[in-house]
């Protein structure tokens, strides 16, 4: 009976130590973002769910600026939000904000949270828009690979039924800018189809009406092996025979997981800026090279590993 005693204890002290292995590798939601003010959009457990807001530098405007709104990726299951974009709007005079949002690591959120928070998120700034600086007419939303599955569900139209009316943009987002993303999750050729279960067909935006999404740019790696870019080539070719404005950049030999280079980083941005210059977003002096074509770069510059 004592032998058997101690050995559950000690099993019991393995699960233990398990748990807290586990809640050791969870990173932190992050409380704020070094230069950007933080603000809470919605309650949840075990935090709540924050924008960071970064502000244009120089003299301030008067007028209400562009913005730009910006999504991490992670598979909708890790991620965190980073300063990397919206500081690059922040130096082109954009109002840049870095959301963060439920996932499964920190929150042990669905995507379907996930989704609901993008909403929710591009509303906050539209109703705040007068508090912040922004022209409510003129957000542009950034997503890099799950980020981007989000990005579209701002500007979609017709949600799901679980996704609250009250907590939907009140208008489309003025552009989207897609980097590696996910734009299929059905079960037969989607990213992740089982983390979405028997809806994954419903929040599949390849599968969605397409009619009135906003000008977009797409910028994706042909050797990405996690997002493949047939994923891509499928949504804009369904788009444009919908009769949406996309562009579409194809980065040669560029994988998922590629990280920056200087040169590639250059270019990519510079297509960024070119986009939003041509939807009349940017409008201050160019800092960027030229968005000449990506043909032959081998690394694609575009936000953090997911």
């Amino acid at each position: 009976m004592i032998q058997g005693a101690v050995s559950f204890t000690k099993a019991f002290v393995l699960v233990l130590a398990a748990l807290a292995a586990d809640a050791a590798d969870v990173p932190l939601t992050p409380l704020s973002l070094p230069g950007a003010t933080t603000r809470l959009y919605r309650d949840a457990v075990p935090e709540p769910v924050r924008l960071h807001i970064f502000q244009p530098l120089g003299e301030p405007s008067s007028a209400p600026r562009a913005c730009l709104l910006v999504f991490f990726g992670g598979g909708w299951w890790r991620g965190l939000p980073s300063t990397y974009w919206p500081a690059w709007a922040a130096r082109h005079g954009l109002v840049g904000v870095a959301a963060d949002y439920r996932t499964r690591e920190r929150f042990g959120a669905t995507p379907i949270e996930s989704v609901a928070d993008a909403r929710l998120a591009l509303r906050w700034v539209q109703s705040h828009a007068e508090e912040i600086g922004v022209d409510p007419a003129r957000v542009v939303v950034l997503g890099t690979s799950a980020g981007g599955h989000l990005a579209l569900w701002t500007a979609l139209n017709a949600p799901p039924i679980r996704l609250l009316a009250e907590e939907s943009p009140l208008r489309s987002p003025a552009a989207l800018v897609l980097l590696s993303p996910v734009t299929d999750t059905s079960p037969e050729t989607g990213f992740h189809p089982e983390r979405f279960g028997a809806e994954a067909i419903l929040f599949s935006p390849l599968h969605q009406a397409l009619d009135a999404l906003p000008p977009m740019l797409i910028i994706h790696g042909d050797a990405d092996e996690v997002v493949p870019f047939a994923q891509s080539e499928r949504f804009v070719a369904r788009l444009r025979a919908a009769g949406g404005a996309c562009e579409l950049v194809t980065v040669p030999g560029a994988g998922h997981d590629t990280r920056y280079k200087h040169d590639d980083a250059a270019r990519g941005e510079a297509c960024i800026e070119a986009f939003l210059r041509a939807q009349n977003l940017i409008k201050n002096k160019s800092i960027s090279s030229s968005c000449t074509s990506l043909t032959g770069v081998r690394a694609a510059p575009f936000d953090q590993p997911q």
